[in-house]
């Protein structure tokens, strides 16, 4: 049954051609593992943004990655972490993340990443996803989008 319920929010694209993913749930942990030659794989979800547009929102998720450079390179960027998108109702991008977390690369523990960004105003969809564009696989933990209230002190001292 939580399978059929993630089925329902999260999708999954990854270029053309046979099948070069696999995704594997267990224990509310995503794999995801490079299995053909196709370069790139996104396991994403799409946010109504009307409610959401000019607010400040943090997508986070902690990430185990075992990632190495890709035989063929195709994008500037390679390797796994998190993907945003925000389009406007004519689908025109309005922002557009590109594996910025570090470290994308290389073989990690649990490492908590986040990617903070502002809400166009003309924002009809936000895309948040997974991205693998690298050889090998990538585990998933605990992800959340979140607004954050930047005008808040983050501690204050005595």
């Amino acid at each position: 049954e939580a399978a059929d319920v993630r089925s329902r929010y999260w999708t999954r694209a990854q270029h053309a051609g046979e099948k070069s993913f696999e995704a594997t749930f267990d224990e509310g942990v995503l794999t995801i593992t490079k299995v053909d030659i196709q370069p790139w794989y996104y396991f994403r979800q799409f946010v109504d943004a009307k409610e959401l547009r000019g607010k400040t929102l943090a997508f986070t998720a902690e990430m185990e990655l075992d990632l190495t450079e890709p035989e063929v390179r195709s994008f500037d960027v390679h390797g796994g972490g998190l993907y945003v998108a925000v389009r406007s109702s004519s689908r025109k991008v309005l922002l557009q993340s590109e594996l910025e977390n570090e470290p994308r690369i290389g073989k990690t523990d649990w490492v908590p990443m986040q990617y903070v960004f502002k809400v166009h105003p003309r924002a009809k969809t936000i895309e948040v996803a997974f991205a693998h564009i690298a050889e090998g696989s990538m585990r998933v933990r605990n992800p959340s989008l979140m607004e954050v209230n930047l005008k808040k002190p983050k501690c204050e001292l005595p």
